[in-house]
């Protein structure tokens, strides 16, 4: 009996150890909520970054909208509908509609103002034209800054719209 009152630990020793380990639990759960917050931190950054969609690289044109035709105010009517009528990549400006220097044109088909075709060409594929029916002509005075003409044949309503 003696010896179990020798090993007696003190009142104040187990209430400092209850304390100590406490205090650990503690330290030992806010580390484990710090470092769970980083975690889901970083994985919402890398996902987002994985999965948001990328921005497209937009192609400003500058157009001319003229009628080739005939058809009365048939030129500011197109140029009404062809920013809505092109999708990205290509952004069109129509800064000026009115008429060709002949009205019996048959075929619609687009005047690229810049020696390189290929913005006017990405036009006429999304206008229902063929690359063929791009033709280089630069223009005397374009103080406008012109890219593409659009010259509106006979054949609109097939072609165009």
């Amino acid at each position: 009996m003696r010896r179990l009152l020798n090993n007696r630990v003190p009142r104040g020793a187990a209430k400092d150890s209850n304390t100590k380990a406490r205090m650990l639990e503690m330290l030992i759960l806010v580390s484990f909520v710090v470092t769970l917050v980083y975690v889901a931190s970083f994985t919402v950054r890398a996902t987002q970054g994985a999965y948001r969609e990328r921005p497209v690289a937009v192609i400003g044109l500058r157009v001319q909208a003229l009628n080739g035709c005939g058809e009365k105010g048939l030129a500011n009517k197109i140029a009404e509908k062809l920013s809505a009528r092109v999708v990205a990549p290509l952004a069109v400006e129509v800064v000026d509609a009115g008429n060709f220097s002949i009205f019996d044109i048959e075929k619609s088909f687009i005047i690229s103002r810049t020696p390189d075709l290929g913005d006017a060409q990405l036009l006429a594929t999304q206008l229902g034209l063929s690359a063929e029916e791009v033709i280089y002509v630069p223009l005397e005075d374009n103080y406008k800054s012109i890219q593409a003409t659009l010259v509106i044949g006979k054949d609109f309503n097939t072609k165009l719209f």
